[in-house]
């Protein structure tokens, strides 16, 4: 029985943290500045339940991920309970959206599940002009969960500048 705990509490570890630069020298795997990705949402992809997501200055206006079961695309897409933080605030952390409205529009960020996003200025999102509701019809900018209703509450941290 020892033994197994062992093994258990090896399997267990602890929570980590990923790395995003536009410019570093190597895109990914993310675990340090030098190999930092290039794209918040494939450190996001990358990261597991509990991680932090450290985002540094940059506008980040590529890459992206569909709305879970829908067909709006979003910038970034946080469904799992972590944490994507910039390093030094929404004056020099930008997620660009894209426009305008209609079936290119990309959303800023959606978040889900305990998410949490924090000190990032969200620009120029989009969405479709129409759709499911709040899932592809509304919210360029914002933050999203489950209960199709604006994120609210304590499990979202977001500081939101408007251009």
């Amino acid at each position: 029985m020892m033994g197994l705990s062992v093994v258990c509490a090896a399997l267990s570890a602890a929570a980590g943290t990923l790395y995003v630069w536009t410019n570093s020298p190597a895109d990914g795997p993310g675990t340090a500045w030098t190999n930092a990705f290039h794209v918040i949402q494939d450190a996001v992809d990358a990261a597991s339940d509990g991680d932090t997501v450290l985002v540094t200055n940059g506008t980040y206006d590529t890459g992206g991920a569909l709305t879970p079961g829908y067909s709006l695309s979003n910038r970034v897409v946080i469904d799992k309970a972590i944490t994507v933080a910039s390093v030094n605030g929404s004056s020099n952390t930008f997620i660009v959206g894209q426009g305008p409205q209609g079936m290119s529009a990309v959303r800023c960020a959606y978040l889900s599940n305990g998410a949490v996003l924090v000190g990032m200025t969200l620009t120029n999102g989009h969405t479709f002009s129409t759709g499911a509701g709040l899932r592809e019809g509304a919210g360029g900018a914002d933050i999203m969960q489950d209960t199709n209703q604006p994120a609210k509450g304590p499990f979202y941290r977001l500081e939101v500048r408007l251009p």
